[in-house]
């Protein structure tokens, strides 16, 4: 809180408004001279979500702060990546080989990423290593294969059109670095109401992979 109050910061705030005026008209401009649907936005919105409940920061550090050995979280680091990447190659797979099952997919891997999420909310009350590492490859898992469909179908309708093939990637930076200020704001928050910060953290993913949900109905309604 106290970075962004600082003088530097207020220094530099209309700097930021002026870019991010010049950034929505150009914006706009560029809505205008496309063909790009809905849906094709829907699932921008959704990888944009994506990303904010699924860091993988907060959880590593509850458990460093609950004291649990170095190698146990780097396991579990490991674990969760391993699964992101057995997750996009199955979802890969799947949808090269069945017509069709890309809901099924979609839908399939936005409810390990949702499951996964809110079973963060456990941790507080639970001392159990294999539902660390469970938790952690589930959600990598969802993360993994949702990812997939999302870049497909966005650069799917991008149509050669470069600043629309180039969207998963702005998406999934942004959202990542978006979310974990959101995160560290209602970290901040519930230590200056004297409250457990993790178990506010969590409850705050949970909520945002909820959002995901809607904004998948929509895309693969539109798109």
């Amino acid at each position: 809180m106290l970075g962004y109050t600082a003088a530097i910061t207020l220094a530099t705030l209309p700097l930021l408004a002026a870019a991010l005026a010049w950034l929505a008209k150009r914006a706009r401009r560029f809505a205008a001279t496309t063909s790009t649907d809905v849906g094709t936005w829907c699932y921008v919105a959704a990888l944009f979500a994506l990303e904010i409940p699924t860091t993988g920061f907060f959880e590593a550090a509850f458990l460093y702060d609950r004291g649990l050995p170095e190698a146990l979280v780097a396991d579990r680091a490991t674990l969760a990546a391993s699964a992101q990447v057995a997750g996009t190659l199955l979802a890969g797979v799947v949808l090269h080989r069945g017509r069709g099952s890309t809901p099924l997919v979609a839908w399939t891997s936005c409810a390990l990423v949702v499951a996964g999420v809110a079973g963060y909310a456990a941790y507080p009350s639970l001392d159990s290593a294999w539902y660390f590492m469970a938790t952690a490859a589930i959600v990598g898992t969802g993360v993994g294969a949702l990812t997939l469909v999302l870049c497909l179908a966005i650069v799917g309708s991008a149509h050669g059109a470069a600043a629309l093939a180039a969207l998963p990637s702005i998406a999934i930076m942004i959202g990542t670095e978006l979310g974990l200020e959101l995160l560290q704001c209602v970290f901040a928050a519930a230590q200056y109401a004297a409250a457990s910060p993790f178990q506010f953290v969590f409850a705050a993913q949970a909520i945002a992979a909820l959002a995901v949900l809607p904004l998948l109905r929509h895309a693969l309604r539109h798109g």
